[in-house]
């Protein structure tokens, strides 16, 4: 097993990234207790993200070097009303909304928490969507 700490640009978060057999697998934290962790299993070629927040709290990842052309995932965290979105961002401006959701989710509520566990299919042929493999 490999496991190298990675330096991020927030001081609220930390990444560290590792590979455990097949699996390329990162861990994010953030300093007001959400966390997720996000692997890809190469064999049904899905991402896997499974998120505790805060209630009352959210957590979101954007695929992008910016704005431009950036695919998002957000969770928010408010018990059994708890919900996740895809969004696009076409501009520079506001992303929208996706009609259709590509990520599967279902969650937990727990003590002050929510658990999400997430699931997309990396399409291969879909543009700008790959996995880089670590050494």
């Amino acid at each position: 097993m490999m496991k190298q700490q990675l330096q991020f640009d927030s001081p609220r978060a930390a990444h560290t990234l590792t590979q455990v057999a097949e699996l390329s697998h990162c861990t994010l934290s953030v300093i007001d207790g959400a966390a997720t962790d996000i692997y890809y299993n190469p064999i049904n070629q899905t991402i896997n993200y499974v998120t505790t927040i805060p209630d009352g709290g959210y957590f979101a990842v954007g695929y992008g070097t910016n704005m431009h052309k950036t695919d998002m995932v957000v969770w928010f965290a408010s018990a059994s009303n708890s919900s996740q979105l895809q969004l696009y961002s076409p501009t520079m401006d506001m992303p929208e909304i996706l009609a259709t959701n590509s990520y599967v989710t279902s969650f937990v509520s727990l003590i002050e928490t929510t658990q999400f566990f997430t699931s997309r299919t990396l399409i291969p042929t879909q543009e700008d969507t790959y996995v880089i493999p670590l050494d």
